[in-house]
């Protein structure tokens, strides 16, 4: 399962005390199930409308693999994570699911608003391009420095699922953009 969702896995880095509201039932929720298939995912990964569709599909694979899980693709660490004890993969109930979708919705990426993209043909390519994938994100969502790894790690999803990645050019206009308009800090 795991190669299954290739480029899409949360990175190994982000970390329980990386989480916004971490005594949150929801957050709780992240971390009860959501490791039991691959790392933890942060709820800054996707926006608001996205997150619902994500779960589905989610609780549909843990609830058609469940007996599978456990075994090589499981076993032994992953990241800091220990999966030799999972024989299955549990789905959460209705309330942990009603839980889990509340915290991610309410923790979620900002999307952009329009007033904050301006004119202009950086914010055009901007625009074009990434919303092929998902939501637009609002350009305020991480620091300048943020946005080279963000826009890298989404380079390599675009490799992953076959859509033309971004050329020199266009790599270069749309971080300048996103820098230009990013988040001076992202602690309050």
């Amino acid at each position: 399962m795991i190669s299954s969702i290739g480029a899409g896995l949360p990175p190994s880095s982000f970390q329980a005390e990386h989480l916004p509201e971490p005594g949150a039932r929801g957050a709780a929720m992240l971390q009860a199930y959501c490791i039991q298939c691959h790392w933890m995912p942060a709820p800054q990964m996707h926006a608001a409308q996205e997150w619902p569709i994500l779960l589905r599909r989610m609780y549909m694979r843990a609830g058609a693999l469940r007996e599978r899980m456990g075994g090589p693709l499981t076993d032994g660490t992953m990241g800091e994570i220990l999966m030799s004890g999972m024989s299955t993969a549990e789905v959460p109930s209705a309330s942990d699911q009603d839980s889990l979708l509340a915290y991610l919705v309410r923790n979620a990426l900002p999307t952009a608003e329009r007033s904050e993209m301006g004119e202009g043909p950086e914010a055009t390519l901007f625009l074009e391009r990434c919303s092929v994938c998902h939501e637009i994100p609002s350009p305020t969502a991480h620091t300048p420095d943020e946005w080279v790894l963000v826009v890298g790690r989404m380079q390599g999803n675009m490799v992953w699922n076959g859509v033309r990645p971004l050329d020199e050019s266009e790599l270069g206009r749309i971080v300048r953009f996103l820098q230009g308009r990013a988040a001076s800090s992202n602690t309050p």
